[in-house]
């Protein structure tokens, strides 16, 4: 098994971390109209709190390379089980963990919540990833961040497929499925969740960082470091155009550049000066799941505490990441990794 780079952990570290902005941000977009208070600079720029939501983005085309990385020489049928079988014992545990805290919370403490309501059919099909509508949460699980992870185990899915299939014809195919895919579903649009995340544009991130990662495994292939950096560049000045209403591409698209650029420059990941970062990445599945119900928390604590009187509220931001971060680093510590190693799940540490 590969061991997992640097750069990917601090990638991971990044992408965990705009998340937690995003979250905030829209919390203090519900309390300016729930209790009249001003906008952040965050929510006055609208493209700059979507840069938040990208980390989501940056997640999917880390995954993507991960899965190439990963699953090189894994080929064959007798190999489709075993990796399912990994990537369930890598997903599962902790998401369970906190998607039953949360359908708890809305079952006995439903006054917690404005408008959620506890539904057992949506437990139910939120525990095995399937998407669904409903009047009590239409497209969303009972923890809403766990959407991403419907479209993660769709595309553990197709990887497993993808072993009957030779490494790099596997890499052919799976961009023809996917084009095919998603023509599909703007030639017959549909109001079914399940038809609609197979269908659906964002998989193309998925099937860039699975090309980044089959061209990083091919040792032939190695992107020189002007190049790399240069693909880093244009990565971050996307985004950054992107704030300014400069560029519509797709923000997948500069996902990619930042993850190919870091991945070919891995080298210089290796500094003390990432060692925190990447230590957030190692986190970074706790602080994903859990900052989505510690950060309703944090703001009803500080509307009790007088926090808007005193403090603007793009200090809410400043105060809920390192709070975030922290809260997700004691769940990696004392759920996660006890979970991973619990004798029902009991695995040994792989890279994921």
């Amino acid at each position: 098994m590969q061991k997992t780079l640097h750069s990917v952990q601090c990638l991971r570290g990044i992408a965990a971390m705009l998340v937690v902005i995003y979250h905030s941000q829209k919390l203090l977009e519900t309390y300016q109209s729930r209790i009249g208070i001003p906008p952040s600079i965050v929510n006055a720029t609208p493209n700059l709190s979507i840069v938040g939501a990208s980390g989501v983005d940056l997640f999917f085309v880390i995954s993507g390379f991960i899965m190439a990385y990963i699953t090189c020489a894994q080929r064959g049928p007798h190999a489709i089980l075993p990796f399912l079988k990994r990537r369930l014992v890598r997903i599962v545990p902790l998401y369970w963990f906190f998607t039953l805290i949360m359908a708890g919370l809305l079952l006995f403490f439903p006054n917690l919540f404005s408008s959620a309501r506890f539904d057992g059919r949506g437990t139910l099909l939120s525990l095995l990833f399937i998407p669904y509508s409903s009047a009590v949460s239409p497209n969303s699980p009972v923890l809403a961040v766990g959407w991403t992870l419907s479209y993660e185990m769709y595309f553990y899915v197709l990887v497993a497929c993808g072993f009957v299939l030779k490494y790099h014809v596997f890499s052919l195919v799976l961009g023809l499925f996917l084009a095919g895919s998603i023509a599909l579903g703007y030639l017959f649009p549909s109001n079914d969740p399940v038809f609609n995340l197979m269908t659906s544009p964002i998989l193309c991130e998925f099937y860039l960082g699975y090309l980044c990662g089959s061209v990083f495994m091919t040792k032939k292939v190695i992107l020189p470091k002007s190049l790399a950096f240069f693909c880093l560049a244009s990565g971050v000045a996307g985004y950054m155009l992107w704030t300014m209403e400069s560029v519509r591409l797709p923000l997948g698209l500069f996902a990619f550049l930042i993850v190919t650029g870091c991945i070919f420059l891995e080298k210089y990941f290796t500094s003390k000066s990432m060692y925190y970062l990447a230590r957030i990445g190692d986190s970074s599945y706790s602080l994903y799941l859990s900052n989505y119900l510690l950060i309703p928390a944090l703001g009803k604590i500080c509307t009790a505490a007088g926090f808007w009187n005193h403090f603007p509220p793009a200090a809410f931001i400043a105060l809920s990441l390192p709070a975030c971060v922290a809260a997700g680093y004691l769940a990696y510590v004392f759920v996660e990794r006890p979970l991973l190693t619990c004798g029902v799940w009991k695995t040994r540490k792989k890279a994921s």
